[in-house]
């Protein structure tokens, strides 16, 4: 049983390196459209209802390194809940604010409590990247979950020239 168990996490593992790297950005990538298609393929590929939905930015809200920053970051967030959250549904949400960007990544899954992490992630790399990736661009993470409720991970990156560019 425990041989099986451990097969079929890294089956998954697996599977979801896969779909990391079909979604890769290319020299011609445009962040939203992939990020909505990797949103479209996770829900496919694992069954976990997904949703997003973007209110107030664009294609060219973010620099580039930004995009492929925050994809990783988003991409890290659903992998998260569907793994350890056991989640069975996801949405990631944009919303501008003044001259930057609020994303939240929020699922229904089991929860945590934030209190057990240290600063650092203790241990849990894919935290540390996420913080590492946000810190890159200028951008903030912040964790809201408590056992049972389910996870909001909350993103904050700098957009394109402020207020001007809101539509």
């Amino acid at each position: 049983a425990r041989l099986a168990s451990v097969a079929q996490h890294a089956h998954a593992d697996v599977r979801e390196s896969i779909l990391a790297l079909h979604t890769a950005p290319a020299t011609d990538w445009v962040f939203l459209p992939t990020l909505r298609r990797y949103v479209e393929e996770f829900e496919t590929q694992y069954g976990v209802t997904t949703k997003l939905t973007v209110d107030g930015v664009s294609d060219d809200s973010f620099p580039p390194h930004a995009g492929i920053q925050l994809l990783r970051v988003i991409q890290e967030a659903m992998t998260n809940a569907r793994r350890h959250g056991l989640a069975h549904t996801i949405s990631v949400a944009f919303e501008r604010h003044g001259d930057e960007a609020r994303i939240t990544v929020a699922d229904d899954g089991q929860g945590f409590d934030p209190l057990t992490l240290g600063a650092d992630g203790d241990g849990h790399l894919g935290l540390g990247f996420m913080r590492e990736r946000m810190a890159q661009i200028d951008g903030s993470v912040t964790i809201d979950s408590s056992p049972g409720a389910g996870t909001q991970v909350h993103l904050t990156a700098p957009l394109i020239g402020g207020q001007e560019d809101a539509q």
